[in-house]
Order: C-alpha cells, then sequence, then structure tokens
C-alpha cells in the first residue's frame, strides 16, 4: 500500500463504520456497554444528491464518541441494490470501513485506483461534500471524505 500513506493518515481518521440489522439494538447495547449516549441519528437516501458511481439507497445512520473514536452504525433501508444491503447480505453484520478525510476526492481515488484498488461506491451531496468507498489493495473498504465545514 506504499502510497496510500498519506490518504490513510492516521491523523485523519474520522470513524469505523459497521453494518448493522436494527440500529436502534445496536445504539441501545454500545450505550449500555461503553456508558454512552446522545446518539446522532438521521436517515437519509440519494435524493438531492448525485450518485457517480453505485445505486440509490435509503440508510438509516447512528453516530457517536466513545472515548476518542467514532462510532457511525449503518441501517440499509429497503435498499436491496446499495452497497451496504450487499454487504449485510454476503457478509453478515460487522465492520464495514475505515473512514478517512481527504483534501482533494478526486486525487485520492486515482492514487487508490494506481495502487490497484477499486472505487466501490461514490456520491456528491453538495459542491462541499463529496465522500467514496473503495477497497484498497489489503482488501480493507475504506471511505474517503471530502468536505468543507
Amino acid at each position: 500500500m506504499a502510497g496510500l500513506q498519506k490518504i490513510l493518515d492516521p491523523d485523519r481518521f474520522l470513524h469505523f463504520g459497521v453494518i448493522v440489522r436494527d440500529i436502534d439494538q445496536q445504539m441501545e447495547q454500545l450505550s449500555a456497554f461503553w456508558g454512552i449516549g446522545d446518539w446522532s441519528v438521521l436517515e437519509y437516501g440519494a435524493h438531492g444528491a448525485q450518485i457517480l458511481k453505485g445505486n440509490p439507497f435509503n440508510l438509516k445512520v447512528a453516530l457517536n464518541r466513545a472515548g476518542p473514536v467514532t462510532v457511525e452504525f449503518l441501517q440499509p433501508l429497503h435498499s436491496p441494490d446499495s452497497i451496504w444491503q450487499q454487504f449485510l447480505d454476503e457478509r453478515g453484520e460487522g465492520l464495514h470501513h475505515l473512514a478517512y478525510r481527504v483534501d482533494d476526492l478526486a486525487q485520492s481515488i486515482a492514487a487508490i485506483e494506481r495502487t490497484g484498488g477499486e472505487l466501490l461506491w461514490h456520491i456528491s451531496i453538495a459542491p462541499t461534500m463529496n465522500y467514496c468507498y473503495a477497497r484498497v489493495p489489503a482488501g480493507m473498504i475504506v471511505e474517503l471524505v471530502d468536505f468543507d465545514l
């Protein structure tokens, strides 16, 4: 994975994403285990977004901090062809991706592809927020996020 160190920089790590069947149950269990609460929960889909690679989707997402780590639960909603539902069907619940913030998404995708990685899914929500999933040569899925706050 030489050449990807800048993209997969631990200092730019955002969260780890976990695919789940029942987000409410998972939030309850993790809250009890780690003593955390106040989850940020939202449902969203491709409405108003430009899907550059992938299929339409509806998704329920929950985010929370557990110590220094941010946890993201993702539950696909009525989206049989979505990347999340495909993962759930093929592998079941579990770790889906590690997310990193990047400064230039196009350059980051090109770098991953140059090293033998593969772009799996790509969306643009607004001119200031774009993100994708890619499989890096080691087989791991990463989410690359390029946004301006």
